[in-house]
């Protein structure tokens, strides 16, 4: 971009000079002659041939040689920087369509390459997925859930009976600290106690923070070799089986809503790397475009990120009652219905859940602005307020490529090679929506923006030039 803009400066000087040359030449020639004024007539016309030929060989040159250029790298360094998966993504190639084809060919092949390398270590590292395939069947099979910590009180660990405590579903992930859950005092006396009694397991009572009757049970030690106890586990009797996931697929797309404002933000470590930062990607569905008019949402889905990596397994999703009729016009786009919503939670409360879900993490979204505008219509009704910033992966993309005419989910996919399962879904796209993202991670690192603070002024500089 900084190579282009000095290339036109030369070139502009260059058609400055050349016209001052031939204008002094003409004039001379017309003075000598004895007629001024048609000399001067004559100037001004060959200088206005002159700069529109020089203009027009400029904007040629610019569109089959420079732009395509400028886009081809930018292709290169998502390729270098976003994995395995990511295509050479060149609109309007021009001149180079024969270069962009070749290297196409070549990032295929290594690709292809790559693949094998991945399968050869996949087939070294065989025995140790079958034992944690092994264990985590184990833990699956356990009717007792089963929490495992660090000694910070981080949860490692967790099977699919725990997610039956009270709120465990909105409020138990990886990374999370269990006192979101328990009340943390008993936890940490248990905790003391158990590193000064040597390590044998002790009973502790349980009270969830939603006020749910209290769970007894039994935290056993996790001893290191040197005999030091680093963490503990947790097992109780889960009061009922986790709640199901509901699942979609199969809806039709809809349009792509542009709105260039800068995303919501608040107060958040501004200082954390992107490599460490706990997210929540998350998609709304609604009833329309137009949150100040009425509309509301239909369905939210989400899911945790922990620097460049997806908690798949930590996702939330809920339909949502949004209080009036569904207008076929948006059911066409997100397959929704007022039969698919008919006994869903609120507005006020489906939101309530997903801010204890989110937990104060910063919110990742595509277009994020918009769904950002209809979790702050619904607060009030909620109880809450969404304080945590909001990273925008449309106005990254814009910062990382501008160049690229197209910044659309779609787009982003392609170029980051992320699959589009459950596109037009909440949480279909709330997991596109994390892939991406933490693809952009490393170019955005190599592009010297490596902390929280720096990615929100990344994104706010693109949003303001998009105004202009």
């Amino acid at each position: 971009m900084r190579e282009r803009r000095r290339l036109a400066a030369v070139f502009i000087l260059c058609a400055v000079a050349a016209a001052a040359i031939v204008s002094g030449g003409l004039w001379r020639l017309g003075a000598a002659d004895g007629a001024p004024s048609d000399a001067a007539a004559v100037v001004v016309l060959t200088v206005l041939g002159l700069c529109a030929a020089l203009g027009f060989v400029w904007a040629r040159i610019d569109s089959a040689l420079l732009s395509p250029l400028a886009r081809l790298i930018h292709a290169l360094d998502v390729m270098e920087h976003a994995g395995p998966g990511a295509a050479v993504d060149v609109v309007e190639p021009g001149a180079l369509a024969a270069l962009v084809a070749r290297i196409d060919a070549l990032t295929k092949r290594m690709q292809d390459s790559q693949r094998e390398i991945d399968s050869a270590v996949a087939a070294t590292t065989d025995r140790l997925e079958e034992e944690r395939s092994r264990l985590a069947a184990i833990l699956r099979d356990i009717s007792e859930g089963v929490i495992v910590c660090n000694a910070d009180h981080c949860v490692l660990l967790f099977n699919n009976a725990a997610r039956a405590a009270p709120d465990a579903t909105d409020l138990l992930g990886l990374g999370r600290g269990i006192g979101t859950l328990f009340d943390p005092v008993p936890l940490t006396a248990a905790f003391d106690r158990l590193r000064g009694g040597g390590g044998a397991p002790a009973p502790v009572t349980l009270r969830p923070v939603a006020g749910a009757a209290a769970l007894e049970a039994r935290m056993a030690p996790i001893v290191e070799p040197d005999g030091d106890v680093r963490g503990y586990v947790l097992s109780f009797a889960a009061p009922g089986p986790p709640p199901p996931v509901p699942v979609s697929e199969g809806l039709p797309s809809r349009p792509v809503f542009y709105d260039f404002r800068p995303p919501v933000a608040g107060s958040a470590a501004g200082t954390t790397p992107l490599a460490e930062l706990a997210a929540v990607a998350f998609d709304t569905e609604t009833t329309g475009l137009d949150a100040r008019a009425g509309d509301e949402i239909v369905q939210i889905g989400a899911v945790r990120v922990r620097g460049t990596t997806v908690l798949g397994g930590e996702t939330f999703e809920t339909l949502v009652h949004p209080g009036r009729p569904v207008p076929a016009a948006s059911t066409r786009f997100h397959g929704l219905t007022d039969e698919s919503v008919a006994g869903a939670p609120a507005v006020g409360e489906a939101v309530a859940r997903f801010h204890r879900f989110a937990g104060g993490a910063v919110l990742v979204a595509q277009n994020a602005s918009f769904d950002m505008r209809f979790l702050a219509r619904a607060e009030a009704r909620a109880g809450v307020i969404f304080e945590a910033p909001a990273l925008c992966t449309m106005m990254l993309s814009l910062f990382l490529h501008p160049e690229e005419p197209d910044h659309t989910l779609d787009a982003l996919a392609r170029r980051f090679g992320v699959e589009t399962r459950g596109r037009h879904t909440a949480p279909g796209d709330a997991l596109i929506t994390a892939s991406i993202y933490c693809r952009m991670v490393p170019l955005l690192e190599a592009a010297g923006v490596t902390t929280l603070d720096e990615a929100l002024a990344a994104a706010a500089s693109a949003s303001k030039r998009m105004r202009r």
